[in-house]
């Protein structure tokens, strides 16, 4: 499983803590023992049976899905990536097979 963490500086030491639920968190020296530490309390937690796996469905994203989501330059901006995408792809496919 793999947790997002980030680090916090405190007054020479560093914190290490989970993404999204900043009350998880380990003190250590520096960023390898803060994080050894935030390791070993969240195996402590799963081995506790506190933190539960569970999986997900997984469902297919379409573009309607975002309909709506999107300011009106977000969706420009949106265009525009998509369109370059497809241009470099064409320019790398004739490349690979020239007419």
């Amino acid at each position: 499983m793999s947790v997002a963490i980030s680090f916090e500086s405190h007054n020479g030491s560093i914190d290490a803590f989970v993404i999204g639920s900043p009350e998880i968190r380990a003190r250590g020296k520096n960023r390898f023992e803060a994080e050894r530490e935030l390791m070993s309390q969240l195996e402590i937690r799963i081995d506790r049976g506190d933190v539960k796996f569970v999986d997900l469905p997984i469902r297919k994203m379409a573009v309607t899905d975002f309909a709506g989501s999107l300011t009106p330059l977000e969706a420009e901006l949106l265009d525009d990536i998509v369109k370059e995408a497809y241009r470099l792809r064409d320019e790398e496919k004739a490349a690979e097979f020239p007419e």
